[in-house]
């Protein structure tokens, strides 16, 4: 729904699709040659002519425009050789924290891309509830929580991944991210000399984990929403930008080839596990196209994602986490 038009670089929508938050999108073709972008940039850059039309491949909101040409130049570094995958750019105006509601969540096409604060990242993540999945240095007690590191916990949660499980297998995070709608990522779980950022310790994600962490998360077709947690995007340096926008290089390669699974194809590997938690054989199949692991739920029939270390530990009569939650009560 259009507020107003105004002679500057933005018109002003409400995003009713995530929340009540008031966000100003770059709409003229005018205003884009403004902000002295990196010209690599202009073919992936879609005008919000008309936003009740699916005319990008992703939205990216920031707190500011100094936050927006600052990490758009960055990216602006790289090879941007996407097939033309497209996004539109906003600036997020204004919002209360109660917007943050379960109720105000509704899934939709075009993945959102937020570059915020911490405040924000709560209200999102509260949203999500347990379809969240955080990439933090410390455990958060309600939610899945990857790459913590134990000497900066006091709680934790049952399925989180620590920093130590993390770098002995990938694997074991792999589900947690298959299966969440919305992901946050804190830049305090890149390692200090990696990130830059002064809220990091020296202990840590290293820089191509961290990578392959987006890159995989881009790769997912669950989920639509990835959160950066800037902390204070206005006392950034230049070297936090150039690792933000790596991070979203990774990211975006992803979405650029991503594969969607077909469970039902022929030539899947289909295993029958016999077990002591349900009445009948609980179904795991690994797809032929990416080789990635998937569960049928042994009640609702629902296509679950899962990793081999799960069905491996099913197998050994071991109830792995990921179906913990359909055995509890």
């Amino acid at each position: 729904m259009l507020l107003f038009s105004v002679n500057s670089i933005f018109d002003t929508i409400y995003i009713t699709k995530y929340t009540n938050m008031k966000i100003l999108w770059l709409e003229r073709k005018i205003d884009l040659e403004d902000l002295k972008l990196a010209e690599s940039l202009y073919p992936h850059i879609s005008l919000a002519k008309n936003l009740r039309l699916k005319e990008a491949d992703m939205n990216l909101v920031f707190n500011s425009r100094k936050s927006l040409v600052t990490f758009m130049n960055n990216l602006g570094r790289f090879n941007m050789d996407f097939n033309k995958l497209q996004f539109q750019l906003g600036i997020a105006e204004a919002y209360n924290p109660t917007d943050f509601h379960p109720e105000n969540l509704i899934i939709t096409e075009t993945p959102l891309v937020f570059f915020g604060d911490e405040e924000q990242m709560r209200g999102f993540t509260k949203m999500f509830g347990q379809k969240a999945a955080i990439i933090s240095n410390t455990c958060k007690k309600n939610f899945r929580t990857i790459a913590y590191q134990r000497h900066l916990c006091d709680q934790l949660h049952l399925g989180s991944v620590s920093l130590g499980e993390f770098k002995q297998d990938f694997g074991r995070a792999e589900s947690t991210l298959r299966n969440a709608h919305g992901i946050m990522f804190e830049m305090n779980a890149i390692r200090k000399q990696d990130s830059y950022f002064r809220q990091s310790a020296i202990t840590g994600l290293d820089i191509y984990e961290a990578c392959n962490i987006l890159r995989y998360c881009g790769l997912s077709t669950e989920h639509f929403f990835l959160f950066f947690n800037l902390i204070d995007d206005d006392n950034l340096l230049g070297e936090n930008w150039e690792c933000l926008a790596l991070l979203f290089w990774y990211y975006l390669e992803g979405k650029n080839q991503a594969e969607l699974d077909n469970i039902d194809h022929e030539e899947n590997n289909v295993y029958m596990v016999e077990n002591n938690f349900f009445a009948e054989p609980v179904s795991f199949i690994q797809t032929c196209q990416t080789k990635r692991w998937w569960f049928i739920h042994p009640e609702t029939k629902e296509k679950v994602p899962c990793s081999e270390q799960d069905y491996n530990a099913f197998r050994e009569g071991v109830l792995p986490d990921i179906l913990v939650s359909i055995t509890a009560g």
